[in-house]
């Protein structure tokens, strides 16, 4: 999903939240977009780069979309670590940031079902042990 995406539907539920939760509404935001510094990562590590503006070209323009990418933060692992973090440390912090990560995660999902031509490991396991 393009990250403007991510941004207009984290501020979208940021406002929202406001009312009930205040400044803390902020971390659903912050949580929910900058997830995708995985994206990133991965571009440095294939490309051997650290060039933010050639990443973001790369992931518009160059990527081929029948390409497997494996994005850490977006794997049912990191999902299921993170979920059993906001239980066993129960605060409010954790629960907007698992908020925000569950909004992105359903906004990815939402995007890859419309569509289908983007490939993606969801999971780190079935990555490592295919590659």
């Amino acid at each position: 999903m393009y990250p403007i995406y991510h941004f207009i539907s984290c501020i979208i539920l940021a406002i929202i939240l406001y009312p009930l939760l205040g400044l803390l509404s902020l971390f659903v935001f912050i949580f929910g977009y900058l997830i995708d510094v995985d994206h990133y990562i991965e571009y440095i590590i294939k490309k051997k780069s650290l060039s933010f503006k050639k990443a973001y070209k790369y992931y518009k323009y160059e990527r081929h979309p029948k390409e497997i990418s494996l994005n850490i933060f977006h794997t049912i692992e990191f999902t299921v670590l993170f979920l059993i973090f906001v239980i066993l440390f129960p605060n409010p912090i954790n629960l907007i940031l698992g908020i925000g990560l569950i909004t992105h995660l359903i906004m990815d999902i939402i995007w890859r079902i419309l569509n289908k031509h983007i490939k993606r490991d969801f999971s780190l396991i079935k990555h490592l042990l295919r590659n």
